[in-house]
Order: structure tokens, then C-alpha cells, then sequence
């Protein structure tokens, strides 16, 4: 989100930056922001749901110079099972 804000300066979005900041478990975690370099292809995610670890990765597609406005700032996020695990149950539900 602070990669977006920068590149587009957008009012609304500095909203929402600005309040996801201020709640209170996210601004336990102190200024967490990385540098280019640092940023990885993809982006691992671990969550409980009932009981169970489900292990992901995702993936983000944004559209830097669409030739139509209407692709202007659109991005496409996928998650994909990160193990077989996961998989089973995913696929279960």
C-alpha cells in the first residue's frame, strides 16, 4: 500500500494508509517498510482457520502503463496453497 501511495500520490488512498496505521496491532509493528531490493516475487502468508495452518503464497499483477483508463491502479491478487497440506484441505472445502 505505501509502494501505491508513493507512485500515485492518490488522496484516498493516503486515507486508508493513514487509518490501517493507526489501529493498534499494526502500529505495534514499528515501521516495517522495505526497499526494492528487498521485495520478493512472493509473498508468503500464514493463517489458522479452524484449527488448522493453511500456508500461502500470493501474488500481485498491477498495470503500470495501461493504454486504457480503465486499467488505471487495477491490480490482481492470487493466493496459491504453499504445500500440500493446504492444498488437501483447500480443495476438501
Amino acid at each position: 500500500m505505501e509502494r501505491s501511495l508513493v507512485r500515485t500520490g492518490d488522496a484516498d488512498l493516503a486515507a486508508i494508509y493513514d487509518e490501517v496505521r493507526a489501529y493498534p496491532n499494526v502500529a505495534a509493528l514499528g515501521d516495517r517498510s522495505t526497499r526494492d531490493e528487498d521485495v520478493t516475487i512472493l509473498v508468503p502468508l500464514r493463517i489458522e482457520h479452524s484449527g488448522h495452518e493453511l500456508s500461502l503464497f500470493t501474488t500481485l499483477t498491477t498495470f503500470g502503463t495501461p493504454r486504457d483508463i480503465t486499467l488505471d491502479e487495477v491490480a490482481i491478487e492470487l493466493f496459491f496453497p504453499a504445500d500440500d497440506a493446504t492444498d488437501r484441505l483447500l480443495r476438501s472445502a
